[in-house]
């Protein structure tokens, strides 16, 4: 695995802790206010990503060639 997608990323901590560990890292969240506090807490961070939008949002066209993922229905 080299990409995450924090979906829900609140405030992004775990974010953090993705790109911490060598990942690069998509993080959504979608309130706007929290997305702009998650972009601040991982400024500075290389590989890292923030997008005010809803998770649907984010994973509408993908495709099964387009990414390999684990999706957890219930959390959505």
């Amino acid at each position: 695995m080299r990409e995450v997608w924090d979906l829900g990323c609140g405030l992004g901590l775990d974010a953090a802790a993705f790109a911490d560990a060598g990942l690069r890292v998509l993080a959504v969240d979608a309130d706007e206010a929290t997305a702009a506090l998650a972009a601040e807490n991982l400024r500075g961070r290389g590989g890292v990503r923030v997008r005010w939008a809803t998770a649907q949002d984010t994973l509408a066209g993908l495709s099964a060639p387009d990414v390999e993922a684990e999706v957890d229905a219930g959390r959505l």
